[in-house]
């Protein structure tokens, strides 16, 4: 007896860390008020605002202004349905115009959103063209107040005459002092992290050769040279690159003074000596507290960073970062400490064993790090959530310190919120790139009665058609059921001789994805049947060898 309940303990933890949902139009999600593709944003922001509403932005074509590079923001209410009180019936659009230049075509590239006390403020990096159809890269800062109208724009370059190439990475704003702005410059041989920061208004003082000093506003060029091992603005000829990117602005305080610590990424002039970068500001006049180079003990053939997010741990002189390496196609966190203790890794073995990368990151639960990413080779997203009291405990395994996961498939994440009782998270549906916002509890799933309007949880039994189709040799089959029952889904021939039993047990209310592995078999017309109750549906698959 004894057995098999632990058997059966073991089973139902797998099957509470490791949860794989199919979302569909039909299910727990708000789409975008015109989800079709003449509405494409791009990329996007999601923030759960002061006043309990759900503000979701992005850039794209959209259709109503006959733009491809709008700048779109939706603000819904706490029940899922757009804020009628916010500009156009809850949806507001802007487009960027600076004197004599035309915006180039996909030349909006949205960053980061923050909320302010009379609105919000939205980052993005821009490409101009002149008259002579000369390209300019900038930065746009957009102010809008709490009713979507425009409050004013502010463009930053490296020189008044719009010389040297500039970015934004992302931004964050103090209601004492004003706006910071972080990116990066490049004169096309290597780059340096620029940081800008502003007053209230987002004016910023005059900027040349991309520094300036003046009024508590002041921008800087943050360089690295390996020949002095320190920082440097004036020197433009260090042999080490530094770039940043992402959600790369951490708020934090020195000796009861406001600050900022900024990451990035600090790239080698070899092939593998790629390092993470914090680098510590003070608010009032970015000069420098601290600046700490951390390498990564790796495989060579995966020290190539690309670093995404950084959060400053609420109790605890230490940070967390995130990333990827991309030749690995694996993501990273780690935890690292102010006083110069040696950074705690933890490479993410990923339960559902896809490449994977981080794209987002939040703190939630006493300093527990909730972590959104994407697979890389399949249409899967996934949220997980790591206990920070055990994460650099040398003698746990990673899914020791990995709390519970939640995953999904047909979709793409983009960013996450915490609302207090849960997560916000807008993303992208793969098959046709419409923008989602859905919203869930504090496990992950998403509960219904917390979101907007409609259920995660299907009323109906589905069977999806099976992906991809046609396969070779393995198709993903995903289904729904409303009720608690016993669940059957079988593979037949073309003639209806019965191959394979995929599944045969009794399920509770959810979605589900089964993998069939079909290289015992030849090419051919395959029909895939789910019984459940008294629903019988049949998909058929095409497998080409």
């Amino acid at each position: 007896m004894k057995k098999y309940s632990s058997l059966l303990i073991i089973s139902l933890i797998v099957i509470l860390m490791t949860r794989v949902f199919l979302l569909g139009q039909d299910e727990c999600l708000e789409w975008d008020n015109n989800p079709s593709t003449t509405e494409l944003l791009l990329d996007g922001d999601v923030l759960y605002t002061s006043d309990s509403s759900v503000l979701l932005a992005g850039f794209g074509y959209v259709a109503a202004v006959g733009s491809n590079n709008a700048f779109y923001v939706q603000k819904f209410d706490g029940e899922g349905s757009l804020d009628a009180s916010f500009s156009d019936d809850g949806v507001a659009t802007f487009i960027p115009s600076y004197p004599d230049h035309t915006i180039s075509t996909g030349g909006v590239i949205f960053k980061s959103v923050v909320e302010t006390d009379d609105g919000y403020a939205f980052l993005s990096s821009l490409i101009l063209k002149d008259g002579e159809n000369n390209i300019h890269h900038g930065v746009w800062l957009k102010r809008i107040g709490d009713d979507g109208s425009s409050l004013g724009d502010s463009y930053y370059f490296y020189n008044s005459d719009l010389s040297g190439d500039v970015d934004g990475a992302d931004l964050a704003y103090d209601s004492s002092s004003g706006f910071l702005i972080v990116g990066n410059y490049s004169d096309g041989f290597h780059s340096d992290v620029w940081v800008i920061k502003t007053d209230l208004s987002g004016d910023a003082c005059t900027i040349v050769d991309g520094v300036c000093n003046a009024g508590g506003k002041w921008a800087k060029l943050f360089d690295y040279s390996t020949d002095s091992g320190d920082m440097d603005v004036s020197d433009l000829s260090g042999s080490q690159f530094l770039t940043t990117s992402g959600k790369s602005i951490a708020t934090t305080s020195f000796n009861g003074h406001l600050g900022y610590a900024i990451s990035g990424r600090l790239e080698g002039t070899g092939e593998y000596d790629d390092n993470l970068f914090i680098l510590e500001l003070l608010n009032s006049d970015g000069s420098i507290r601290n600046f700490y180079s951390i390498t990564l003990d790796l495989e060579p053939n995966s020290a190539i960073i690309n670093p995404y997010f950084i959060l400053k741990h609420p109790s605890e002189d230490a940070y967390y970062l995130g990333g990827s390496f991309p030749q690995a196609t694996t993501p990273f966190t780690l935890k690292f400490y102010e006083n110069g203790g040696a950074p705690y890794t933890r490479i993410l073995n990923h339960p559902m064993s896809f490449s994977a990368s981080f794209v987002d990151a939040i703190l939630v639960n006493d300093g527990n790090l909730l972590v959104i990413g994407n697979g890389i080779f399949t249409d899967t997203s996934f949220i997980l959530e790591y206990n920070s009291n055990a994460y650099d405990n040398t003698n746990l395994l990673n899914a020791d310190v990995l709390l519970w996961e939640s995953s999904y498939s047909n979709q793409l994440f983009d960013s996450v919120d915490g609302t207090g009782d849960g997560y916000v998270i807008t993303g992208k549906n793969s098959t046709d790139y419409t923008r989602f916002v859905m919203r869930t509890g504090l496990d992950g799933l998403v509960d219904c009665s917390l979101s907007m309007e409609k259920g995660l949880i299907s009323k109906n039994f589905t069977l999806s058609h099976p992906y991809p189709n046609p396969f070779n040799p393995a198709t993903t089959i995903s289904f729904s059921i409303p009720e608690f029952g016993l669940t059957t889904i079988t593979a037949y021939d073309i003639l209806g001789r019965q191959l394979e039993t995929l599944t045969n047990e009794v399920l509770s209310v959810g979605s589900y994805s089964i993998n069939w592995n079909a290289s015992d078999y030849p090419s051919g017309v395959y029909l895939i049947r789910m019984e459940s109750g008294e629903f019988i549906q049949t998909q058929k698959v095409v497998l080409v060898k």
